[in-house]
C-alpha cells in the first residue's frame, strides 16, 4: 500500500518514505506518526487520538510528541513555521493538509499501522496493570478567582507531564482524570474507575497575601496518605512563579513515588512481572544505596525485565545504563563484559525507540561511561532537545563533558541537572561529578564545597568520600584528606583499590598510596 502527496510516497510495505523516487530515513516511530497523519488527511486529530492511534495508548509526554510532530515534519522538509505538511490548530490538534493518494487516505483506521507489523512497537513504559499507575484529580480551588482555579488546572496539567517521564510508572491521561472536575470522588471510586494504585490530589488557596498549595498521595488500596505537603508562595507572584512551584513539588514528590514502586514491586514477582522488575531495579539504587551489590542485583533485575518482555525500550536502555555506568565506577570488575553488554542493550534500547527522552538519557549516558562520548553526547543533547526538564540528561551529558575533557561545560551541565533533580541520593553522585569537574576547571574552593554537599546530601555513600580526600590532597589539606578516606573506609570497609582507582584516577590513587591514604 502506498500513499502519494507531491513528490512524497509512503511505502507501508516496504516501510519507506521517498521523494522523487529517492528514500529518506526516518525513525520508526515518526514514519508511523506520518502514516497515521496522512490517513486522515485534512481532519484535525487530538494529541490523545496520536496517542491511541501511534503509540497504542501507552502514556507518553507531550514532549516526546511534540519532538515527534518536529521529525515528521523535518523528514517531510516542512517547518513549524511554513506547516505545508502538518498544521498545527491550536488547542485542537494537528491537521495533515496536502492532498493524498491511495491507501485509504481520509479514513481513520483502526488496524495497526504496517510499519508496527514489521518490528515491535516502542514502549516507553510497561503495559500491565500490576505496575504503580496514578491519576493526577483536578485540583480543588477555595476561591471564586477564575485566575486562580486556571492556575490550579495548568499545575496538574504540567505535573502531569512531568510525572509520565518517571520510568516506573504510569501516568493516566488528564483527560480521564479531569472528568472528575468540580465532583468530590471517594477514593474507591477514582480506584475501580481508572483501575489505578495511587492517586493525588490538592488544593489551592488564598491565605492574606500568601497562596498555599497542599499536595496529597494517597494509596487507593486502603484510602491511606503516603506522602502530603504544603507550598506556599507570594499570592500575587502566583503566575509568575508556576514554573517554580511545579519544580518544587515534582522533586519532592517524584523520590515518594519511586519508593512506593519498589515496595509495591517487592509483592509483585518481580521474577515473573516486566513491571515488578523494572519497578525494583528503579528504585534499589534510591533505597538501598550505590555499592556493587545494588548495581548487581539492578543489572539482574533489567535482564529479567527484558526477558519477560523483549520490546520493553527503557529497560533495555536503564540496563545498558547501570552496566556502563557500574563498570566506569568499579562497581563492576569485570569491565571489558559489561562494557560489551551495555553496548548491546544500548543497540536494543535505540532500535525499539529513538525518539522517547529516558531511553535517549539512559542510553545517551551509557554510551559516554564505555567511552563512546562522541556517540553519546548527541544522544543527550537531543533528550534534552524534547525535554529541557530531563534533570538525568542534563547530569549525563554533563559527566559526559567531564570525560571528554571540557570541564567548565560539565560544570554548567551539571548545575543544571543538579538544580532539576528530584530530591535523591543521585544529587550526591551529580555533585561528586561537577566537584571534580570544578578542580579540573582550576576551581579547587568550589570543588571543595561542593563535595562537602555531596558528603551531607548523602551519608552513606563512599564515592563523595573518595573524592573529597583526593580533592582535599589537591589543595594541600593531607591531615584532612586521610579523614576522608577513614570515612569512606568506615561506610564501605572492603573498598578495593580498583574502586578508588575507578573513581579519582590511577594516578591520584597511587598518590595516596603513597601517602598513606589507602588500607593496608
Amino acid at each position: 500500500m502506498i500513499y502519494r502527496f507531491d513528490e512524497f510516497e509512503l511505502d507501508l510495505d516496504k516501510f519507506e518514505l521517498r521523494r522523487a523516487g529517492q528514500p529518506r530515513h526516518v525513525e520508526p516511530m515518526v514514519f508511523d506518526l506520518i502514516c497515521f497523519l496522512s490517513r486522515s488527511v485534512g481532519r484535525v486529530v487530538s494529541r490523545d487520538e496520536i496517542i491511541d492511534g501511534v503509540w497504542d495508548g501507552r502514556i507518553v509526554s507531550d514532549a516526546t510528541i511534540s519532538s515527534c510532530i518536529k521529525s515528521a515534519r523535518r523528514a517531510l522538509d516542512d517547518s513549524g513555521d511554513n506547516q505545508t505538511y502538518i498544521r498545527t490548530v491550536r488547542g485542537r490538534g494537528f491537521q495533515f493538509v496536502a492532498d493524498v493518494e491511495g491507501g485509504n487516505a481520509g479514513t481513520l483506521e483502526k488496524e495497526p499501522i504496517a510499519a508496527r507489523e514489521k518490528a515491535p512497537a516502542s514502549i516507553s513504559a510497561p503495559v500491565v496493570s500490576s505496575g504503580t499507575s496514578l491519576a493526577l484529580l483536578p485540583f480543588d480551588v477555595f476561591s471564586g478567582d477564575t485566575s486562580l482555579q486556571y492556575f490550579a488546572d495548568g499545575l496538574v496539567e504540567d505535573l502531569t507531564t512531568i510525572l509520565a517521564r518517571v520510568p516506573a510508572l504510569t501516568v493516566i491521561s488528564r483527560s480521564s482524570s479531569f472528568s472528575y472536575k468540580g465532583k468530590s470522588p471517594s477514593v474507591a471510586q477514582v480506584r475501580d474507575d481508572l483501575g489505578v494504585s495511587h492517586l493525588i490530589e490538592g488544593s489551592v488557596r488564598q491565605l492574606g497575601d500568601m497562596a498555599r498549595i497542599n499536595v496529597q498521595l494517597i494509596d487507593t488500596a486502603d484510602g491511606g496518605h503516603v506522602w502530603a505537603e504544603r507550598f506556599d508562595r507570594p499570592f500575587d507572584e502566583l503566575m509568575k512563579v508556576q514554573d517554580d512551584i511545579i519544580q518544587s513539588i515534582s522533586r519532592v514528590l517524584e523520590p515518594q513515588l519511586v519508593r512506593v514502586s519498589y515496595i509495591r514491586g517487592q509483592y509483585l514477582q518481580p521474577e515473573e512481572d516486566a513491571a515488578a522488575a523494572f519497578n525494583q531495579a528503579n528504585g534499589l539504587l534510591a533505597i538501598k544505596g550505590w555499592h556493587p551489590a545494588s548495581f548487581t542485583e539492578a543489572a539482574r533485575l533489567l535482564e529479567k525485565c527484558v526477558d519477560i518482555q523483549p520490546d520493553f525500550a527503557r529497560a533495555h536502555a536503564f540496563l545498558s545504563l547501570i552496566l556502563g555506568l557500574g563498570q566506569r565506577i568499579g562497581f563492576l570488575y569485570d569491565r571489558d563484559a559489561a562494557i560489551e553488554e551495555s553496548l548491546a542493550a544500548a543497540e536494543r534500547a535505540l532500535a525499539l525507540d529513538d525518539v522517547d527522552s529516558t531511553v535517549l538519557g539512559f542510553t545517551g549516558c551509557a554510551l559516554a561511561d564505555i567511552g563512546q562520548a562522541q556517540r553519546g553526547i548527541p544522544l543527550l543533547e537531543k533528550a534534552l532537545e524534547q525535554d529541557p526538564s530531563n534533570a538525568q540528561a542534563w547530569a549525563a551529558l554533563g559527566a559526559a563533558k567531564l570525560a571528554d575533557r571540557r570541564p567548565e561545560e560539565a560544570a554548567h551541565d551539571l548545575r543544571e541537572g543538579i538544580r532539576l533533580s528530584p530530591l535523591d541520593n543521585r544529587l550526591a553522585i551529580w555533585m561528586n561529578f561537577l566537584a571534580t569537574a570544578l578542580l579540573y576547571g582550576g576551581d579547587t574552593d568550589g570543588a571543595v564545597e561542593e563535595i562537602l554537599k555531596a558528603c551531607r546530601q548523602d551519608t552513606r555513600n563512599f564515592m563523595p568520600r573518595v573524592t573529597k580526600a583526593a580533592i582535599l590532597l589537591s589543595a594541600k589539606r593531607a591531615d584532612e584528606a586521610k579523614a576522608a578516606m577513614a570515612e569512606a573506609y568506615s561506610i564501605r570497609p572492603e573498598l578495593s583499590e580498583i574502586e578508588i582507582a575507578a573513581i579519582v584516577g590511577k594516578k591520584t590513587c597511587k598518590i595516596m598510596g603513597k601517602l598513606g591514604l589507602l588500607a593496608a
